[in-house]
């Protein structure tokens, strides 16, 4: 599965340094190889990611082996912003749909305040959310997709439909990149 982003955005990021690469991932967990047990990222080559990332940050992916190649961005799975600030990784045209998004979350969850909304686990919120801020369905989907790519938005696909939500952030997350996008935009509330 490619990045939903718009070209836009992938231009925004490719100005800030980030490129395509295929890499090796080394193993995740120990594993049993050739008869004998291997502790985690013992075997290199244990799988291959197509990521778009900075050089500086690709090999602060998690189990980064080694850089196979430059490869498409149309072949990137997944947008790595490493151990960087990312929400100096947004482009404008998502720092605004963040602002949308995070206004919708307060409404759907009933807070009053940034604090009140995190402590909910579950501040859903769609693509729709933007299309109602004036964004055209297609680009609601090309700037949400982006979010859910680059970790802002958690898709939680559930055991069935009706458990098929977009999270803000994500309570496995602990709200990191929701509270350093919240602490640069907002100043703790939302009127």
């Amino acid at each position: 599965m490619s990045l939903n982003i718009t070209q836009t955005e992938i231009n925004t990021l490719w100005d800030k340094g980030y490129r395509p690469f295929e890499i090796y991932t080394s193993n995740p967990e120990p594993v049993m190889y050739h008869g004998k047990m291997e502790e985690t990222n013992a075997v290199g080559g244990w799988d291959i990611k197509h990521i778009f990332a900075t050089r500086d940050e690709i090999e602060n992916y998690p189990n980064f082996d080694c850089i196979i190649m430059i490869d498409s961005v149309a072949y990137c799975t997944e947008i790595f912003h490493g151990k960087e600030d990312n929400t100096n990784c947004l482009t404008k045209n998502q720092t605004k749909a963040m602002e949308v998004l995070v206004k919708s979350g307060m409404e759907n969850t009933g807070a009053k305040c940034i604090e009140d909304m995190m402590d909910d686990p579950m501040p859903v919120v769609q693509a729709s959310d933007l299309v109602k801020a004036g964004w055209s369905q297609k680009q609601a989907e090309g700037t949400f997709g982006s979010l859910v790519a680059s970790g802002y938005i958690l898709h939680d696909e559930g055991g069935n439909a009706a458990n098929d939500l977009y999270v803000l952030d994500g309570e496995e997350e602990k709200f990191e990149n929701l509270r350093q996008f919240v602490n640069k935009t907002f100043n703790e509330e939302v009127a």
